[in-house]
């Protein structure tokens, strides 16, 4: 229950963090993520479609990007997501035990910058997901960090 309030209220706050950008210098959306390619048709099982990695890197985003785009991260995404869209929300988020942020550049070329949504830990929500690539940055407060987290992509709320 008090995840779902959290998860919930956090509504609010990713409205007021999705940004739109122009272009991006620093970030190379069409480099060969990190950790490959995850392809996900709407209603996929297993939910949540769980990914472990090292976030963080040398590019500081809020410099980058948009001050809003909090973190250290890498320029190749450390995972691209194709996903084909059925009208469900889309929930990705991290899990972490260092403070971790996220950017996901959408198939419309948005920029979705977010930070400390549940405690420490950024939670992107998609109320209507376009079909199409997801490019995803896990970034870290360190310059050059190396933390260990979990990314998780869900359609089910708290997922």
């Amino acid at each position: 229950m008090k995840k779902r309030n959290l998860i919930s209220t956090a509504i609010a706050a990713f409205l007021l963090t999705g940004i739109a950008a122009s272009s991006a210098q620093a970030q190379n959306a069409n480099a060969t993520p990190t950790y490959g390619e995850i392809r996900l048709v709407s209603g996929f099982m297993p939910d949540p479609h769980i990914l472990h990695l090292q976030a963080g890197g040398p590019i500081n985003a809020a410099e980058e990007l948009d001050e809003r785009c909090k973190g250290f991260i890498a320029s190749a995404p450390d995972v691209n997501l194709r996903y084909q869209a059925s009208g469900l929300p889309l929930y990705i988020s991290v899990e972490s035990e260092s403070d971790t942020t996220l950017i996901i550049e959408g198939p419309d070329h948005r920029w979705y910058c977010v930070d400390d949504t549940v405690g420490l830990n950024p939670v992107v929500i998609l109320r209507t997901p376009q079909s199409g690539r997801y490019s995803i940055w896990v970034g870290t407060y360190r310059h050059n960090g190396n933390e260990r987290a979990v990314l998780k992509i869900s359609e089910l709320e708290g997922g």
